[in-house]
């Protein structure tokens, strides 16, 4: 797969590591789709994470620091925070469905 003229495979790869038992099933799920999804959110927020697939559960770990620890002297209504979180909260919906999506396709 293609993003930009730029194999989407190679890219993918320089930021993740994939494992899984069963190789075929790992491909089919990550489609085109998925790895542009991931991609785009990892050079967009600079946050780096893990998305772990176990049965039927889907995990995401942020590497976010402080980012969600409140602080008595900052303002909690501080735009690029709350911009942050909507981010964050807008990647798990949008890369759920979308593995969502494959699963229920591929009938996995």
């Amino acid at each position: 797969t293609r993003m930009f003229g730029i194999d989407l495979t190679y890219i993918f790869e320089k930021y993740f590591d994939v494992y899984g038992d069963n190789k075929i099933i790992v491909m089919q799920i990550l489609t085109s789709e998925v790895m542009s999804t991931m991609i785009d959110f990892i050079q967009q927020s600079k946050i780096k994470y893990e998305l772990t697939i176990n049965k039927d559960q889907i995990y995401i770990r942020f590497h976010t620091g402080g980012l969600f620890e409140p602080s008595l002297f900052k303002n909690s209504l501080d735009y690029s925070m709350l911009k942050k979180y909507y981010d964050i909260l807008d990647f798990v919906f949008k890369v759920t469905r979308e593995i969502n999506s494959v699963i229920e396709k591929t009938d996995i």
